[in-house]
């Protein structure tokens, strides 16, 4: 069962604009975090993780917007939606922040994630 939507991820050719409009214009209170896979923005929205992060090049490896939905049992979503016809990228993995991810495009490009928090991992 999908719990909640607990992250928006942006990436941007220009880090430093995105985040400047969204701290300065929109209000959030980016600021900047490097664990997880480099140099990023980021701050806490209610229960929700807001992040900008680089991404570029052309064209871009990722859609420009990227969302995760936190489950209660990654490893049965991932292979109930596998079933589904979901291309994923690769298997629920630990990312290095104490997150397990499994990702995946939607037909449009955009990044999709299932995510669950390592202690929360069912096995």
């Amino acid at each position: 069962m999908i719990k909640s939507i607990n992250a928006v991820l942006i990436s941007s050719r220009d880090v430093k604009r995105l985040v400047e409009f969204y701290r300065d214009k929109v209000g959030i209170p980016l600021k900047v975090a490097d664990h997880g896979g480099g140099m990023h923005a980021e701050a806490e929205l209610g229960e929700t993780h807001f992040a900008i992060f680089p991404g570029g090049g052309a064209p871009l490896e990722r859609g420009p917007i990227m969302f995760s939905l936190h489950v209660d049992n990654i490893d049965a979503e991932y292979q109930a939606m596998s079933k589904r016809g979901v291309k994923f990228d690769g298997p629920p993995a630990d990312r290095g922040f104490g997150g397990v991810i499994a990702s995946f495009r939607d037909p449009d490009g955009n990044g999709v994630c299932l995510m669950c928090w390592q202690s929360e991992r069912k096995k």
